[in-house]
């Protein structure tokens, strides 16, 4: 290996600061490409082991990835190499894509490297708010009891369910794919078990029963925002949050039994939410007393059944958690205050359709097939944008906004007046919504416009105001 500033970037995982160290290496190598076909877009983050970056599929319509490389002189690179290639060729729909693996060399280090599907959020990232209701709970569990059954029937294991690895792809609640092993693997020694392992994973044991007991600690945690209390040394169970409401104390406590021969299987989860019955086991323990009032969560379970297709409460709590206003009425009145006037004129949506939100991809010719156009001090003339594309947003959706999710896009418009780039002035709280917005904004067409006879190109900003009632969007030339 050469001296000089290559040998920089060369990782070296020594026992303190991989972390760290992976945090400064990987931000050096955007906008590498690797093998020559993924251009490292951005820096996503990094673990002890990994970093990851945003990058593209190619083909005849470009698609988001998510690229994870992995030091090939970690003494584990090989195995977990192997165990992707084999992940790689298992399909589900409710488990993370792997679209491709391999071994390449950026900067003198040598790495692996797996092409996953792109996700738009997680659960660890809604969990820091609050926690999920009965019904948002109720949506969860199916996909992810569909997708670990159809691992388990194939010989393989999840090992590393939580709220994390439990992520959001469109309209689909996915689980991850780059912990999948074969059922029987041993865990390397040097690996710690986390608050959401098994007692056997201690010992370097995985099975079925282990992704339950798993599945048990993110339930409670999804549902309560806290971990059940337990020491691990002790011969009892998890002592589980008095909070956590029927009927997920009973999955979990059946979940985290200390004895894995002692757990329910996923069949036994899958009937305990079909039935809705009340369990006649043993009482789960409890942190504090239960309440003698009557619970507040009455859904009964037979209305939910085990449908493999997602509802999209879950899907619509991770990606569009806007601009959360403070509790009360009050404070929700005060968030949906007109905004103040600005340089251009509003473009308002219909209020959306049970089928899927407004027009799809609705392309106007006029601002007056829209709204009503208000006039405030400087609005852009009429005839300067000839084609409106409205965001492409679900009822659904729109449902889960409260307040105002804001969104402003960047636009060059050539001499011809079609949008030739945009970018993000300001992509808001929510990646969903920013990306309808982009969308929606790559296909407007303005009035092309000429400076001493010649056509020129500008730059136009579009501001999107997302609403539970529909979309506003306020076009202004940019400033220069």
């Amino acid at each position: 290996m050469t001296s000089g500033s290559m040998c920089s970037n060369t990782i070296k995982l020594e026992a303190g600061g991989r972390v760290n160290k992976m945090n400064e290496v990987g931000k050096q190598w955007e906008g590498q490409i690797v093998n020559g076909e993924f251009l490292l877009q951005r820096y996503l983050g990094a673990s002890n082991r990994s970093v990851v970056f945003l990058t593209e599929l190619g083909g005849m319509k470009s698609r988001r990835a998510a690229i994870k490389l992995i030091p090939a002189d970690w003494e584990g690179a090989e195995i977990q190499l192997a165990r992707l290639k084999a992940a790689a060729k298992l399909s589900h729909p409710h488990l993370l894509k792997i679209h491709q693996t391999g071994s390449c060399e950026l900067r003198e280090t040598k790495l692996f490297y797996i092409v996953l599907e792109y996700a738009d959020e997680d659960l660890s990232q809604v969990l820091p708010m609050r926690a999920l209701t009965q019904a948002e709970g109720l949506d969860m569990l199916p996909p992810v009891l569909d997708a670990l059954s159809y691992l388990h029937r194939q010989g393989f294991i999840h090992s590393r369910v939580r709220p994390r690895n439990i992520v959001a792809v469109e309209e689909r609640l996915k689980l991850s794919s780059d912990s999948i092993r074969e059922e029987g693997g041993a865990i390397p020694g040097s690996a710690k078990p986390s608050a959401y392992d098994a007692p056997e994973v201690a010992r370097g044991l995985v099975s079925p029963a282990g992704d339950v007991w798993s599945l048990g600690v993110t339930l409670v945690e999804a549902l309560t925002q806290r971990l059940p209390v337990w020491d691990g040394a002790g011969s009892g169970d998890p002592v589980l949050p008095a909070t956590l409401p029927e009927p997920f104390r009973d999955i979990a406590f059946h979940c985290l039994r200390r004895e894995p021969n002692q757990r329910w299987t996923l069949a036994d989860i899958a009937a305990r939410l079909k039935s809705g019955a009340s369990s006649s086991a043993k009482q789960a323990p409890m942190v504090a007393p239960k309440a003698p009032s009557k619970s507040r969560f009455t859904t009964p379970m037979t209305a939910i059944g085990l449908t493999l297709v997602l509802v999209l409460a879950i899907w619509g709590l991770f990606r569009h958690r806007g601009e959360t206003p403070p509790n009360g009425p009050a404070a929700a009145e005060q968030r949906e205050t007109k905004p103040k006037p600005e340089p251009g004129t509003p473009i308002e949506s219909s209020t959306p359709n049970p089928e899927g939100g407004t027009a799809r991809n609705s392309r106007v010719k006029s601002s007056a097939t829209t709204a009503e156009l208000a006039a405030p001090a400087g609005a852009v003339a009429q005839d300067e944008v000839l084609q409106q594309v409205l965001p492409d947003v679900s009822t659904t959706a729109r449902n889960t906004i409260q307040g105002t999710v804001r969104v402003t896009v960047r636009v060059t418009v050539d001499s011809s007046g079609n949008v030739t780039n945009a970018t993000f002035e300001s992509p808001g709280p929510s990646k969903y919504f920013a990306r309808k917005a982009m969308e929606a904004a790559q296909q407007w067409k303005f009035k092309p416009v000429q400076t001493d006879g010649q056509p020129v190109s500008r730059e136009w900003i579009l501001q999107f105001q997302f609403k539970n009632s529909g979309t506003n969007i306020i076009p202004s030339p940019a400033a220069h």
